[in-house]
């Protein structure tokens, strides 16, 4: 090969080797852009990720202040029920009572039925009774006038003897 051959072989070597490190350039250039966007993108999901897992440790706040709140309402629940159990207890307890009151109560009403039922016998007994000593009363006295005519007749009878 001449050397001029050999040149125009060589310049289009050169020329081509130009054209792919162009080529090869622009490809870096588009990677070099690809890989500043990947790294904003990685940068700004950092940033999400930070505050996502701020969120997450916000929410496990909240959650075991929930937690917190579940137990203390289960403790006042518990507390209310065994009062509740307590108060129907002692609402049995009085219900009983009122009950026993009320036999008691309708014990002593029957009891005072009777005993009016006896104290009316015994005021139409007294008063039978005043009524049969009114009449002797009036006998007694008829009793006692007729007697102290008698006597006086007798008196007289006798000093007219």
């Amino acid at each position: 090969m001449t050397d001029r051959e050999l040149l125009e072989l060589l310049l289009e070597k050169v020329t081509a080797m130009e054209t792919e490190q162009s080529t090869m350039k622009s490809q870096l250039d588009e990677n070099t852009q690809i890989q500043n966007t990947m790294k904003s993108q990685l940068e700004e999901n950092t940033k999400i990720q930070n505050t996502m897992k701020s969120q997450l440790d916000e929410n496990t706040k909240i959650q075991n202040t929930m937690k917190s709140q579940l137990e203390e309402n289960t403790k006042i629940q518990n507390t209310m029920k065994s009062q509740l159990d307590e108060n129907t207890k002692i609402q049995n307890t009085m219900k009983s009572q009122l009950d026993e009151n009320t036999q008691l109560t309708k014990a002593i009403y029957d009891r005072q039925e009777e005993s009016d039922a006896k104290l009316e016998g015994l005021v139409a007994d007294i008063r039978k009774m005043h009524g049969q000593v009114s009449s002797l009363e009036a006998e007694i006295q008829f009793t006692y006038e007729k007697a102290s005519k008698n006597e006086l007749e007798i008196f007289k009878l006798k000093e007219e003897r």
